[in-house]
């Protein structure tokens, strides 16, 4: 009789630590993302508030997004690398307007303010929807 009172108590602790360990890899899960989320939030702030970034900058948001193939879906890895090639792009024609090059005809001229013009409005709708497109994997319901 008291063998198998015995067994479902050990049965019932193995699920309680079953259940506790699902949702450690749940928090885990989250903090991993989370810092991903931040960081990114940061780096898009940071292009909007100064137009362009430091290489060591942009090799440190690539560093610190590595993981986000593994932990995201697509889009989101899609959103990264689309950021990393726009910020460089956008350095490039700050730097191109910063050195003023006598050569360049005003269509020229105008033609890459245009596209630098896209590029900082592109990183503010970004950064304005970052809480929306992190939102269904930070969402504990979703996790």
């Amino acid at each position: 009789m008291l063998t198998p009172i015995i067994a479902i108590i050990a049965l019932y602790i193995a699920y309680q630590q079953y259940l506790i360990n699902k949702r450690k890899l749940r928090l885990d899960l989250y903090e991993k993302r989370f810092i991903i989320f931040k960081e990114t939030k940061n780096f898009l702030l940071k292009i909007i508030q100064d137009e362009k970034i430091a290489t060591t900058e942009l090799q440190i948001f690539i560093f610190s997004t590595k993981e986000s193939r593994f932990l995201f879906e697509n889009d989101i890895s899609n959103l990264i690398e689309n950021i990393v090639k726009n910020s460089k792009e956008l350095s490039h024609l700050v730097a191109y307007f910063q050195i003023k090059n006598p050569s360049a005809t005003q269509t020229e001229n105008y033609e890459k303010a245009e596209i630098k013009m896209n590029l900082s409005n592109w990183f503010t709708l970004q950064y304005d929807n970052i809480e929306y497109t992190f939102e269904k994997y930070l969402d504990f319901k979703n996790l």
